[in-house]
């Protein structure tokens, strides 16, 4: 009930298929009709590729299963095991982009071109589109660098450079710079 949304009530003796997105319903059987065939009695978490359930909201979550058959009186009864592994795909980009950002961050001594390097690789995985900016000495702010996840955007996106931000004006850049802190721009 936690992972998909669904009461017990809604669900039981309903078709499997009903927590699996649309687009995969229609396979669903066949690989049920060819484990069922198997002489496999059970596949553990973590032997399947990863697959994808489906919330009652129509969200969609990355899952591991494990499945079991018993022969029962001559019908055989199948277990499945879901298990959501949303946390775990989030703790794994993570680690990921850590390790990336580490990367970059000891390739060069040159910081403008270690923080143009950063600007890519936040986009796509921290943001659509990031801009980094730099205090020069005399308090101004430059746009040092832009990237975009859409390749068609990208120029309009660079087009951003040829304006100044006013140092002293409300800009989110301006604030994150005077307190630190991260600001999101929805």
């Amino acid at each position: 009930e936690a992972i998909v949304g669904y009461q017990s009530s809604e669900v039981l003796g309903q078709p499997l298929e009903m927590l699996l997105p649309e687009r995969f319903r229609a396979t669903h059987g066949g690989h049920m009709r060819n484990f069922a065939a198997s002489p496999v009695a059970a596949r553990r978490m973590g032997e399947r590729q990863e697959i994808l359930g489906c919330r009652k909201d129509g969200s969609e979550f990355p899952a591991e299963a494990s499945i079991s058959k018993l022969d029962l009186f001559g019908s055989a009864v199948f277990t499945v095991v879901l298990r959501d592994i949303t946390d775990r795909k989030r703790i794994e980009r993570s680690q990921r982009f850590l390790a990336q950002a580490g990367a970059i961050l000891g390739s060069s001594l040159d910081y403008e071109k270690t923080l143009s390097s950063v600007a890519g690789l936040t986009v796509p995985e921290l943001a659509d589109w990031s801009v980094v900016y730099i205090r020069e000495a005399d308090g101004s702010l430059r746009k040092l660098e832009v990237a975009h996840a859409d390749p068609a955007r990208r120029e309009m996106v660079r087009q951003l450079l040829r304006y100044p931000v006013d140092p002293h004006s409300p800009h989110p850049a301006v604030i994150v710079l005077e307190t630190g802190t991260v600001e999101l721009m929805p």
